[in-house]
C-alpha cells in the first residue's frame, strides 16, 4: 500500500503516491528485482554495517548546490544527470530511496527524480529503522553501481520561487491567523525572504 503524498508544482498542488511501506518493498524484492533500484542515501560507514538487500549506496546528504545563477543551474543539471546515470537509472526503472528514517536524504532523492520528470520513484516509509523493526532481512556486502545513460527531461514546474512559496504559506496561515505559532512562522518567512530575495533563482525551504 502506498500513501498519498502532496507535492507542490509551482503554485499548484497535485497528488502523487511517493511513499512505499516496508511490507510492500519486501514483497517487491521477493517478486523481482528487475527494473528496481533501491538507493541507500546514508553514509557509506552506515551502509557497510547493514542495509536492505540489493541496495546501492549514494550519500545524498552531501549533495548541496548553492549557485542558483543560470550557469549554476546548468552545472547542477549536468552533474545531477551524471549522478543518476551512475546509479543506473533508466526510463523504465522504478527507484526507491531510503535513509535511517523517512528523512531529508531520501526525500532529496525523490525530488531529484521528479525534477527530471521520472515519476517511478518512492521513499521508504520509516526508512532502514522501520525495515529492521519489521524484521526484514539485512545484508552486509556492498552492491556495485551499474552505469546507464540517464536522459530525464527537466520539469521546471517542480521548482518554486520564493514568491510562490510565500503565497502558498500565507494562504495556509490565514486559516490559523490568530495562532501564536503561525505568527512565529510568518516572522521566520519574512526573515528568510529578506535574505534571499535579492538574487535567488531557486528556494529550497526546510520547514520545521
Amino acid at each position: 500500500m502506498k500513501t498519498t503524498f502532496y507535492i507542490l508544482l509551482g503554485c499548484t498542488r497535485i497528488i502523487l503516491k511517493l511513499i512505499i511501506s516496508t511490507k510492500d518493498l519486501y514483497k517487491r524484492i521477493r517478486k523481482s528485482r528487475n527494473q528496481v533500484i533501491i538507493v541507500d542515501t546514508r553514509s557509506f560507514s552506515e551502509y557497510k554495517n547493514g542495509h536492505i538487500p540489493g541496495a546501492v549506496n549514494i550519500d545524498l546528504f552531501q549533495l548541496h548546490w548553492f549557485d542558483t545563477s543560470k550557469r549554476g543551474i546548468k552545472d547542477f543539471n549536468r552533474q545531477t544527470r551524471i549522478l543518476l546515470s551512475n546509479i543506473g537509472i533508466k526510463r523504465e526503472t522504478e527507484v526507491i530511496f531510503y535513509d535511517n528514517v523517512s528523512g531529508i536524504s531520501a526525500a532529496r532523492g525523490v525530488w531529484l527524480l521528479l525534477y527530471f520528470s521520472h515519476k517511478m520513484v518512492n521513499m521508504l516509509d520509516g526508512g532502514f529503522e522501520g525495515w529492521k523493526i519489521a524484521g526484514y532481512p539485512v545484508e552486509i556486502k556492498s552492491n556495485p553501481l551499474i552505469h546507464s545513460e540517464f536522459k530525464g527531461k527537466i520539469d521546471k514546474n517542480i521548482i518554486s520561487t520564493a514568491e510562490e512559496v510565500t503565497i502558498l504559506i500565507m494562504a495556509s496561515l490565514k486559516v490559523r491567523k490568530n495562532s501564536q505559532r503561525s505568527i512565529l512562522k510568518y516572522q521566520r518567512i519574512q526573515r528568510l525572504l529578506h535574505i534571499v530575495k535579492e538574487d535567488i533563482g531557486l528556494l529550497m525551504l526546510l520547514w520545521y
